[in-house]
């Protein structure tokens, strides 16, 4: 048999070998710039995409809260009218109404009788 230690400790020496195995230095910062260029870059898009999220839930909120400040302040404008009588309901209210009627027959009857003569 032949000895094989010898053979595959020739081929380790290649410069081939020895460029693949060991990468310069420049070669290690280029490879190292590259990866921490790549990390930044998903770091600022995943900083985008909840900042974007962080925007429309404050956006939601902000748009349902005018929603309900809305509705509220329509509901509060229909029961105040609901409570408060228009301002002509209130002044007959003041009046019975049997009272405007016989007032109104009076009116009416006086102009149906003859003029006073003297």
């Amino acid at each position: 048999m032949a000895d094989n230690s010898n053979i595959s400790m020739s081929w380790f020496d290649t410069p081939y070998h020895q460029v693949k195995s060991s990468p310069s230095l420049k070669d290690l910062v280029t490879l190292f710039s590259e990866e921490t260029r790549l990390r930044i870059e998903k770091l600022e898009r995943m900083e985008t995409i909840h900042n974007l999220q962080s925007e429309s839930l404050s956006y939601s909120i902000e748009t349902m809260t005018n929603i309900v400040a809305r509705d509220a302040q329509a509901t509060y404008i229909n029961e105040s009218h609901r409570e408060e009588p228009s301002t002509s309901k209130r002044i007959l209210g003041c009046f019975d109404i049997d009272d405007y009627s016989s007032e109104q027959e009076v009116e009416d009857n006086a102009y149906d009788s003859p003029p006073f003569e003297i």
